[in-house]
C-alpha cells in the first residue's frame, strides 16, 4: 500500500503542474493571440476556450482532492486502490473505448464526406482529422500486440 500511497502522491504532483500548465498555456495564448476582433464570433470562440481550459483545471483540482482525502483516509485509499485496480471495471472500459473509438471514426468519416460538399477547408481539415484517427489506432494496436 506504500507504493500506491507514493503512486498518489505523484499524481498529485503531476496534476499540479498540469495545472499551471493550462493557465499559462491560456495566458499565454492570449497573450500572443490577443483577445480577438471583438466580433461575436470571436467572443464565443474566447468564451468557449474559456470554458474548455476552466473545466480542465477544475476536474484537475476535483482529481487532487479526491486523491489528498485518500492519502488522509486509509479506508478511501484501500477503496481508491480497489476501484483503480478491480480487473471487471478494467475491462469494461477498455471495451467501452475501443468501441467509442470505432463510432468516433465512422462518424468522422461521414463528417467529412459531408463537408466535402460545402467548404473545401472544413473537408480538409476533417479528412486530416480521420488519417490522425486511423494512425493513432494502428500505432496503439501495434504498440499492445508488443506488449500483450
Amino acid at each position: 500500500m506504500e507504493k500506491f500511497k507514493l503512486d498518489i502522491q505523484r499524481r498529485i504532483y503531476g496534476f499540479a503542474g498540469l495545472i499551471l500548465l493550462f493557465v499559462l498555456t491560456y495566458y499565454f495564448m492570449n497573450r500572443m493571440y490577443g483577445m480577438g476582433d471583438g466580433s461575436d464570433a470571436s467572443d464565443f470562440i474566447r468564451g468557449f476556450q474559456l470554458g474548455i481550459f476552466s473545466a480542465m483545471v477544475g476536474a484537475t483540482v476535483v482529481r487532487i482532492l479526491v486523491y489528498n482525502a485518500a492519502l488522509r483516509n486509509e479506508t478511501k485509499l484501500r477503496k481508491l486502490h480497489i476501484e483503480e485496480n478491480d480487473e471487471r471495471n478494467q475491462l469494461i472500459a477498455l471495451k467501452a473505448g475501443g468501441f467509442a473509438s470505432l463510432v468516433e471514426l465512422i462518424v468522422s468519416v461521414l463528417a467529412t464526406l459531408v463537408a466535402g460538399f460545402f467548404s473545401t477547408t472544413v473537408f480538409f481539415t476533417l479528412l486530416g482529422v480521420v488519417l490522425f484517427i486511423v494512425f493513432l489506432r494502428l500505432i496503439t494496436k501495434l504498440v499492445y500486440q508488443r506488449i500483450l
